[in-house]
């Protein structure tokens, strides 16, 4: 397990995490924190319970593993990129007839799932890899509550489709993992590092106002008076360091019924801060233009990727195009795939990238055909399944992507003209707003 945290930190995927949006776009200030600061303290706070609970009797390496992959499938710009990205997966928004329900696989979106993908690529012991992937996906809810909830045999469905890649051996992970000690201490990590740095982001955006009524809501007296004599430029710092240690404090565990419990004064201060992010920041002005400016980046990358994939980086297209490939030949012996595609009977055609995307272009013209629509039986099930391997592929892409590259892929698709109103448009503050 030490040789998998070891690659952990060297993937792509870890390194990128700096490069996408926690709370506020760093583009605004670098002391905002991003998902690669945010990681890092869910693994230090992670580690810090372990040894509460542990007292070192056993080694954290699954709960260090855990924590440092949790995130490791976050879109761009935070918790907005990911709701796009349902939007289209689970069809609540088909892109003006983009999206062709009876020819897509219905799959929710949540980066919980795919950052367990994620980290399902990045060599690994197998011994202990089942509690790692399990630990991930249960670090957050299985699904959007009331907007997207999902049955239990959904949820597993989901797991599948997610780790469909993953050994038999320990495939059954689906839920099974619910209740073990390291997950749990991963997930409480989690919630109380958001706790954390939103509000330390608060603070530095002065959303927030420091005075004692609502500091004593979030700190007792006694922690309070530590802050006394401190200079301004040195409260936030000593404020955030003071919760953290109180939220630690407040952790406590169960030997009888296996469970990580937070005392009430605690809780009470974590879920004041919870709720002061949803009514007060969540609804402000500059994170409402940010969210539905994040939606219309996320939206248009992915409707112009998958009309016209010529847009797509020659590596991930060329892994793409063979996926595509693969399930098609899977299909050899079932129907006649070339009367379906007759431009590429002979194999050897397909090598150079124009005719890959000429491949790509065939698959959603077929998708969007009158053809298409009357297919029926095994058929049908063989449009779907291609095109659905299409359409995911191109999610996927675009959840690795920073904020900068989407950025600069949605500079790349559209005219200079829309790009620079959209890099240049003021919030009401007077501030530069940037996604």
């Amino acid at each position: 397990m030490k040789t998998y945290i070891r690659n952990i930190y060297f993937s792509r995927s870890f390194h990128r995490l700096a490069g996408k949006t926690q709370l506020y776009s760093n583009y605004d200030n670098d002391h905002f924190h991003n998902r690669l600061t945010h990681t890092l303290e869910v693994a230090d706070i992670a580690n810090e319970i372990w040894d509460r609970v542990c007292q070192h009797k056993h080694s954290s390496d699954i709960v260090e593993a855990i924590a440092l992959c949790h995130d490791l499938g976050h879109t761009p710009f935070g918790h907005a990129g990911e709701r796009a990205l349902n939007d289209i997966t689970y069809q609540k928004d088909l892109l003006g007839d983009t999206i062709v329900p009876s020819l897509t696989d219905k799959i929710i979106f949540k980066h919980n799932y795919y950052s367990a993908k994620v980290a399902l690529g990045i060599n690994h012991d197998k011994t202990k890899l089942d509690k790692v992937l399990a630990g991930i996906i249960l670090h957050t809810n299985l699904d959007y509550g009331s907007n997207c909830c999902l049955t239990k045999k959904q949820k597993e469905n989901t797991i599948s489709f997610y780790l469909k890649n993953f050994d038999r051996r320990t495939k059954t992970i689906k839920l099974v993992h619910k209740n073990a000690i390291e997950a749990q201490i991963v997930a409480l990590a989690d919630e109380i590092s958001q706790r954390l740095s939103d509000m330390h982001d608060i603070l530095l955006t002065k959303d927030f106002i420091i005075n004692y009524d609502e500091i004593s809501k979030i700190l007792p007296q006694s922690y309070i008076e530590k802050i006394d004599g401190y200079p301004e430029t040195f409260k936030i710092k000593k404020i955030i360091e003071l919760l953290g240690s109180f939220y630690i404090d407040g952790v406590s565990y169960c030997n009888a019924c296996n469970t990580l419990k937070m005392n009430i004064d605690q809780q009470n201060s974590m879920d004041y801060i919870k709720g002061l992010v949803s009514t007060k920041i969540r609804n402000s002005q500059i994170i409402k233009t940010f969210d539905i400016r994040s939606d219309k980046i996320v939206k248009s990358i992915f409707k112009k990727l998958y009309k016209n994939p010529r847009w797509i980086d020659q590596k991930m297209l060329t892994s793409i195009f063979n996926r595509i490939m693969s399930t098609c030949k899977s299909w050899e012996n079932t129907i006649d795939i070339y009367q379906i595609f007759p431009e590429f009977r002979d194999d050897n055609k397909i090598c150079s990238d124009k005719e890959k995307i000429r491949f790509l272009k065939g698959v959603y013209k077929l998708v969007h055909s009158n053809k298409a629509k009357h297919f029926i039986g095994k058929d049908n099930i063989f449009v779907k399944e291609i095109n659905s391997e299409y359409v995911y592929s191109i999610v996927f892409y675009i959840a690795n992507m920073t904020d900068r590259f989407a950025l600069e892929k949605y500079r790349q698709i559209n005219s200079l003209y829309k790009y620079l109103k959209l890099l240049l448009t003021r919030s009401p503050s007077g501030d530069n707003i940037s996604t």
